[in-house]
């Protein structure tokens, strides 16, 4: 194996309910088809796949060259769906659904966080790969960082190279004004920015980065670099970071993001083993 590349990518497709987000999904799946085809990934992890007319999109998809993975919460409503197009032999997978625990979150949590897992054969050499999105609304940093320890506790059990990528919507930036507008928009109570008893005051995504770190992954992409933007804008006025290529065992050799298509840009790596 010379080098194999993978994007992912949040589709905003299952969006367009909020009464602020107008659903433009039949134009954007032409220009995403048209993305995906051009740059043709090894494998693509994508992330709020609609549900509309989802067969003959995924027919469409297959006419690329890729084999399409589902997990069983596909067919959902919830927005957190996830799906991987692989162009290589597929081993071992699985999906994750990780429900938090009572005494995290709030009343406004309406989700789960949601990871398909795979073992991707390229070549002679595997890779495990796991395509994430984690959820939102009424999660803080305390419990993304559970959800995020799940799954590095799950990666612990192969000894495979492997990435951890996707939407994991770090959405809590550092104290000040960015914060309050988090807070209150996705109904995140104050106590969920406690950490070992502190209220943490910096960038949700500095922690995410630390913890992942103590596992041995390392991310792509710059800390500071945002992955979102006003819907069908690119005004990135948050300068939110919410999607991530954690990897460990390879070599990072390209990375680079597509232009706002969706509210999140495409996120492209090619590695090395």
């Amino acid at each position: 194996m010379n080098t194999f590349s993978v994007l992912s990518w949040n589709l905003m497709g299952r969006s367009g309910t909020a009464w602020w987000i107008p659903s433009l999904w039949p134009v954007s799946f032409a220009k995403i088809f048209a993305y995906l085809r051009k740059h043709q990934a090894d494998v693509v992890c994508l992330q709020e796949f609609p549900l509309e007319e989802y067969e003959e999109k995924l027919k469409q998809l297959e006419a690329l060259g890729y084999r399409v993975l589902l997990g069983e919460s596909f067919k959902t409503p919830r927005s957190s769906a996830v799906l991987t197009l692989t162009r290589h032999t597929v081993g071992a997978h699985g999906e994750n659904i990780y429900v938090l625990p009572q005494d995290m979150g709030n009343q406004f949590v309406d989700e789960d966080s949601r990871v398909l897992w795979f073992d991707c054969v390229v070549g002679e050499k595997t890779v495990r790969i796991y395509a994430c999105h984690f959820a939102i609304r009424g999660l803080g940093i305390r419990e993304r960082l559970w959800v995020l320890d799940r799954v590095l506790e799950h990666a612990k059990g192969t000894k495979l190279p492997t990435i951890i990528c996707g939407d994991m919507n770090t959405v809590v930036p550092k104290k000040g004004w960015r914060r309050w507008v988090a807070l209150h928009g996705h109904k995140i109570e104050v106590a969920s920015q406690m950490i070992d008893g502190k209220m943490y005051e910096g960038a949700e995504t500095e922690l995410f980065a630390k913890y992942a770190e103590a596992a041995g992954f390392l991310e792509t992409f710059p800390l500071g670099q945002p992955t979102w933007a006003l819907p069908y804008t690119s005004i990135e006025y948050t300068r939110l970071k919410l999607d991530w290529v954690f990897t460990k065992g390879l070599e990072i050799k390209s990375a680079s993001m597509g232009p706002y298509i969706t509210d999140h840009r495409p996120v492209h790596a090619k590695f090395a083993r």
